[in-house]
């Protein structure tokens, strides 16, 4: 259950979230400690459950390589960007995303935000999920284009979303609304009803990120957790990860109910030797240890069609969970095991989930489905608990030094079978740890992860991504058309040309940050280009690659724009490599 501490958590976070992503912008000056939370609630949410995204804070509604997000909050946009369109109107919908999966395909995230600026137990109500039908009715007319002399922001968003929704579309849309609140509580139960109407009528799905959620974002790792197991000695097969040394390392098949007692929040419940039947008659009231998936390198994804299997496999063929689910892999700084007659009792001491989060979530919200009473006999407790205990699940336990390059291998490895990004992948590389900590020592916030706002970096200068630098980095190789349209190659196909291990120059990285940071302040006070990350990235190249200084770089990229192919969106024509040659030709 959420706190007033999980509140003050999540309140200056967002503070220290706005501050960094509107560096010395004289919009903050006005805004008071509570608007710049709820402002900043915004980016910490869509970091955390989006990812980095770029061009947030521009008006240009188009998809930059297959995305597209936009905050469309009347508030936001009027206090931060002084935007003013004749009625302007958000229709209850404050931030939009959309994702193309497919040639036929897309997702669609919308999000309805509601900040409190006090902490509060209540729940998301019918009021709050009604304010956001305005929208969904008119992205679902199918009617004309709405008129953008007026409102002119979201009729724009809305007009370009129709293009996927209309009937005539080609695009099967896969549409979720996210109720966000910074309160305690969820959707309440009396809005179920509501909900599952709506859900019915408009063919989407709808849920709520509150605290509890929230506070899963953090890292508030448990570096001294411990915990014991018994398994029986067919169940354990144990083996040595080099010839060099005796630490031995273990692939186990374990019940899931002590999978859930070893990785629960409960220190105590971890380190119990055959808890009593009292004791496991309160396992469904078990929440999970976030602290265990800070090294993961995703968290939970929601109600994905993989995590609806691990949890539709427990509730109907539990009895077959080993055989359908690829199991979890933890490292730990000290595994002991104490041979026993037929069994091994097996203690772990500073452990981590570093793959199979998905799985381990998964379990803990099939828990939520379990009701036990006290009015329920014994028998029928065993039998609402029979899943849990006559199920089994592959855990894969690695003996590993701290600080050991190892862990992160591990976790990247076993991780790429799986449906993760290839940013998430090389966040934990020993390269992208060993950037974070140089751009540290110059008080610059490195975030490899989506949400990481620097709590280790004393009154830092700025903060820049771990996609950013890649993009500022390839541009500066001569790419700046690619970096754009080729997002998703840079941490693939082009990483080790980007980060070479062996010739990586850290100092050369902290100066092209730095000359970004410079470029973004020079376009803040030059108000008439409008300022997007795909320029700036070209700003970047031309003063690396031409010796140009960074005004001369501006006007010279502002003329190029407007004499190349005037059919295409500047958008478009930051991505042509005829654009990129015309710009070396003018300069020649």
């Amino acid at each position: 259950m959420a706190t007033r501490n999980d509140y003050k958590i999540v309140r200056d976070s967002s503070i220290k979230l706005l501050q960094l992503a509107f560096n010395n912008s004289q919009n903050l000056t006005t805004l008071d400690d509570v608007q710049k939370a709820r402002l900043g609630f915004y980016h910490l949410i869509i970091e955390n459950t989006l990812g980095f995204q770029q061009n947030l804070d521009n008006q240009n509604v188009e998809l930059v390589d297959t995305s597209l997000t936009k905050i469309i909050d009347v508030n936001y946009n009027q206090k931060l960007h002084n935007l003013s369109y004749p009625r302007m109107d958000d229709y209850g919908i404050d931030v939009v995303n959309l994702e193309e999966i497919s040639s036929s395909e897309v997702n669609i995230n919308l999000f309805n935000f509601k900040y409190r600026a006090d902490f509060s137990e209540s729940h998301i109500g019918d009021t709050d999920i009604s304010r956001s039908t305005k929208f969904l009715d008119m992205l679902f007319a199918d009617d004309l284009p709405f008129d953008e002399s007026e409102n002119k922001y979201t009729h724009k968003v809305i007009n370009f979303l129709k293009n996927y929704t209309n009937s005539d579309s080609k695009y099967v849309c896969n549409i979720v609304l996210y109720m966000i609140s910074n309160e305690a509580n969820g959707i309440h139960e009396n809005s179920y009803s509501y909900v599952k109407s709506l859900e019915k009528r408009y063919g989407i799905k709808i849920q709520s990120i509150t605290l509890d959620n929230i506070m899963s974002f953090y890292d508030t790792r448990n570096r001294d957790k411990s915990a014991k197991f018994i398994v029986s000695q067919e169940d354990l097969i144990s083996f040595n990860l080099d010839n060099q040394t005796s630490n031995l390392s273990f692939i186990v098949k374990l019940p899931i109910n002590e999978l859930i007692r070893i990785t629960s929040s409960d220190s105590d419940f971890s380190l119990e030797q055959n808890p009593s039947f009292e004791r496991w008659k309160k396992l469904p009231l078990q929440e999970i240890d976030h602290s265990l998936l800070y090294d993961n390198v995703r968290g939970y994804l929601g109600d994905t069609n993989y995590n609806k299997k691990i949890i539709d496999t427990l509730k109907d063929y539990s009895g077959n969970f080993f055989l359908y689910n690829n199991g979890i892999t933890i490292v730990a700084e000290q595994i002991e095991s104490d041979k026993q007659i037929n069994k091994f009792e097996i203690k772990l001491n500073n452990y981590q989930i570093v793959n199979g989060g998905q799985t381990i979530s998964s379990i803990f919200k099939f828990l939520t489905s379990i009701q036990i009473t006290e009015i329920l006999s014994a028998e029928k407790i065993n039998e609402l608990l029979e899943p849990l205990f006559n199920s089994f699940i592959l855990v894969r336990l690695f003996k590993v030094p701290q600080g050991s390059e190892l862990k992160n291998l591990i976790a990247e490895y076993t991780n790429s079978q799986n449906a993760i990004s290839d940013l998430n992948l090389k966040s934990i590389s020993t390269i992208q740890i060993q950037i974070e900590n140089h751009f540290k020592q110059h008080n610059i916030i490195y975030a490899r992860k989506a949400g990481d706002v620097g709590d280790s970096v004393v009154n830092p200068i700025f903060r820049i991504g771990m996609d950013d630098l890649a993009q500022i980095i390839y541009s500066a190789q001569g790419n700046p058309e690619k970096v754009s349209s080729q997002k998703k190659k840079l941490f693939k196909d082009y990483y080790d040309e980007i980060f070479p291990k062996d010739t990586f120059d850290l100092d050369e990285a902290l100066s092209l940050a730095k000359l970004t940071q410079e470029i973004r302040q020079e376009y803040n006070q030059k108000p008439i280009y409008n300022k997007t990350d795909q320029k700036i990235y070209y700003i970047v190249y031309l003063v690396q690659a031409h010796s140009l200084s960074i005004l001369e770089a501006m006007d010279i990229l502002e003329y190029a724009l407007k004499t190349f192919d005037v059919n295409l969106t500047e958008t478009r024509k930051l991505i042509q490599v005829k654009f990129k040659a015309l710009l070396d030709e003018i300069i020649a």
